[in-house]
């Protein structure tokens, strides 16, 4: 046998096998969905295909390909093309991307041993923050220091205590000056705070406590948290996630219990995306097969009280696609890698 016969048939088993493996990887995908949509409301999201729960193999992969188109259309009909076609592109801003993978390389070093000058040395965490200088403030610059000078100056440079010693003076009622100060103090810090990654990972591993009582059903669904109330999650979404198609965005601003009967409204709009702003997640919405036909297009904003008291709202969705650029979004606005 020729070297180029031996060449070409080289390249073609490498071909099959990635081929083969790319399959196994959007299997396992698809059917992480499957399991998802059945833990929401017991929803089958394919129809009639039946995705196989055996590895891909040369001898399968034709089937394979099959079964995944299939599932793929069946993904689209749910909503995918709908509220992923209309996204708009939003990648992280170049600093950040720098940042990102400067954290990766000094990862990479730590616990290395190197040896300088004949003398070994280990590669700990303090070591590594002594010869990488991390010069990136983030945008905005954001220090603990610059937000307690700047909610000092909204306070006209007066601590809140101080400030309630002058209801005596102008002979006001302390109870109420006392409430109402340490509102405005509550309500400058809420706006000014600066959530870190680090800070909404945390949240998005906690289970849902007390406040998110209301949301328990939710869990299921692909999540994101956003600094700030529901209005500027709505904004976020409108304004920079689908920044060119807002004309197929309708809002459910919120006016109390979300009706049932809203998803005839939903339902004759299918090219339509819907943010429904909401304080629990209704069990129609998880049981309705109606609602269960449609959640591919909604998106659900947490307006509770919780979410306006603490300055944290959740969005839940069923796309993770739209939530992973949802966070890309306000990685990009928030300014925080």
């Amino acid at each position: 046998m020729s070297t180029e016969v031996l060449q070409e048939s080289g390249a073609s088993n490498h071909s099959r096998a990635y081929a083969v493996m790319q399959a196994n990887e959007e299997l396992r995908e698809l059917r992480a969905i499957e399991a998802r949509a059945k833990r929401i409301g017991d929803i089958n999201i394919f129809g009639t295909v039946e995705l196989s729960a055996e590895e891909v193999t040369g001898e399968t992969l034709a089937s394979a390909r099959s079964q995944i188109a299939a599932a793929k259309s069946e993904l689209d009909n749910f909503g995918r093309s709908t509220m992923t076609e209309l996204m708009t592109e939003f990648e992280l801003s170049g600093i950040f991307q720098v940042s990102i993978q400067g954290r990766k390389f000094t990862k990479q070093l730590l616990g290395r041993r190197v040896t300088i000058q004949g003398k070994e040395y280990l590669l700990n965490k303090e070591l590594i923050d002594l010869i990488t200088i991390n010069l990136t403030v983030g945008t905005p610059p954001v220090t603990t220091r610059a937000l307690n000078q700047f909610r000092s100056l909204l306070l006209g440079h007066a601590d809140p205590s101080e400030i309630k010693e002058f209801a005596g003076i102008l002979d006001l009622d302390e109870r109420e000056t006392s409430l109402l100060v340490d509102k405005v103090a509550r309500a400058i810090e809420l706006d000014t705070h600066y959530m870190t990654g680090a800070e909404e990972d945390e949240h998005l591993r906690e289970s849902h406590d007390e406040r998110q009582i209301d949301f328990l059903d939710a869990k299921y669904f692909s999540q994101s948290i956003v600094s700030g109330g529901p209005k500027i999650a709505e904004k976020l979404i409108r304004k920079y996630l689908y920044r060119e198609k807002t004309d197929s965005i309708t809002t459910r601003p919120y006016d109390g219990k979300l009706s049932a009967d809203y998803i005839t409204t939903i339902h004759e709009n299918p090219g339509e995306i819907y943010i429904l702003h909401i304080d629990d997640m209704p069990q129609f919405v998880l049981d309705d097969p109606r609602w269960q036909a449609e959640l591919g297009r909604i998106i659900f904003i947490d307006n509770t009280e919780a979410s306006k008291e603490i300055g944290l709202t959740y969005v839940y969705t069923f796309f993770s696609e739209v939530t992973e650029a949802l966070t890309k979004v306000h990685t990009n606005i928030a300014g925080r890698p």
